[in-house]
């Protein structure tokens, strides 16, 4: 069973649900000031939002409106369907052109494990940073990757990763990059890093059928 849009249908959606569940709760307090944000009725972006999850997790912590944008019309409907609430809206938009979201108008900028998906990270980062307010705060998190000596032309290809237990049969493609390339993006958006974490991510791994597992490391 391949992931790609349609997985918020079948085993993606099935699998990632009760881990996704728990990124905010785990996380936003430990960021300063971003809970701050949400329970005084912030304005918030999530980009790549999927089935919709997040959104509406963000709206039960208090944000005032939320924007779930996905290139995936498959997603956008089923989070239409299934993580409807007021104040969110969806969108079936590319992440780096939301010609709708005025320029730093949004507080709060989320995104989880999408960004790595992006052909073309810069111009993503830089929609980032038109649409985040001037004391805006954007909690990305995304793969990336380390690898062996030797094998540095492996970067900027496709990487099957698998979700769940090694017996499951969902796989998502992620482009590896390094760490590097999108810090770089990062500081040409102008936009400045001020926390940064190491995520332990135990329910994603790079599939061993891949030629070159073992070789390559991923970090989010």
């Amino acid at each position: 069973e391949s992931a790609g849009p349609e997985g918020a249908l079948r085993g993606e959606a099935r699998h990632w649900r009760a881990a996704r569940s728990q990124v905010l709760p785990n996380m936003i307090p430990a960021l300063d000031g971003v809970q701050a944000k949400l329970e005084s009725g912030c304005q918030v972006i999530d980009v790549g939002c999927g089935d919709g999850i997040h959104c509406k997790l963000l709206a039960d912590m208090g944000a005032a409106s939320v924007v779930g944008v996905d290139l995936s019309n498959e997603f956008i409907d089923y989070a239409k369907e299934h993580n409807a609430a007021p104040g969110i809206s969806y969108h079936a938009y590319n992440a780096a052109d939301i010609p709708f979201v005025e320029k730093h108008s949004q507080e709060l900028i989320f995104s989880n494990m999408a960004i790595h998906c992006c052909e073309d990270l810069q111009p993503v980062f830089t929609e980032i940073a038109r649409t985040l307010s001037r004391d805006g705060t954007a909690v990305l998190v995304f793969n990336n990757y380390t690898v062996d000596p030797g094998y540095e032309h492996v970067f900027n290809t496709v990487c099957p990763v698998r979700l769940g237990p090694e017996d499951s049969t969902v796989i998502v493609q992620n482009i590896m990059r390094p760490r590097s390339e999108a810090f770089k993006c990062i500081t040409a958006a102008k936009l400045q890093i001020m926390q940064e974490f190491e995520v332990l991510d135990r329910h994603a791994n790079v599939s061993k059928d891949y030629e070159h597992h073992g070789h390559v490391h991923k970090h989010a």
